[in-house]
């Protein structure tokens, strides 16, 4: 084997173990981003799911005062919406609560205030479980599913 082809080999073997590495990159930043998700919790059946008021704003809505879930409840200002939260910092379709395969999840509806899960911005479905809470502008909502 002459010199130049010792060196193409050598090149060809560097490149080779420059995407391997990039690979590897790749695939711990993957594992990474799917170990922070969320542990699964404790499957989440539809009847008898609520949230819990825990700070009310202006919605007329009590302290303590429990309001029953569907399999798809929408919350926001709008009287259209399964809860009505009619605060100003609510918009008129914030959020949507449901429940899928046994668990429940959370979506922000492009609100303008945004929607948080134990202060946590939601910015895709996001899953919720008992005692985690929802906040949508100043309302807070504790989750007993």
């Amino acid at each position: 084997m002459d010199a130049e082809t010792s060196i193409a080999v050598l090149r060809l073997g560097l490149i080779a173990l420059l995407y391997l590495f990039l690979l590897q990159g790749v695939l711990l930043i993957w594992r990474d981003i799917s170990r922070s998700s969320r542990p699964a919790r404790a499957a989440s059946h539809v009847p008898g799911g609520r949230l819990v008021v825990l700070e009310c704003g202006e919605t007329g809505l009590g302290v303590g005062q429990h309001l029953a879930l569907e399999a798809v409840t929408s919350l926001g200002r709008d009287p259209s919406n399964t809860i009505v939260l009619d605060d100003g910092s609510v918009s008129a379709k914030h959020a949507v609560l449901y429940s899928r395969r046994g668990r429940w999840w959370v979506e922000d509806l492009k609100s303008t205030n945004g929607t948080l899960v134990n202060d946590e911005l939601v910015l895709q479905p996001t899953p919720v479980g008992t005692d985690d809470v929802i906040q949508l502008g100043r309302i807070k909502l504790l989750a007993k599913l």
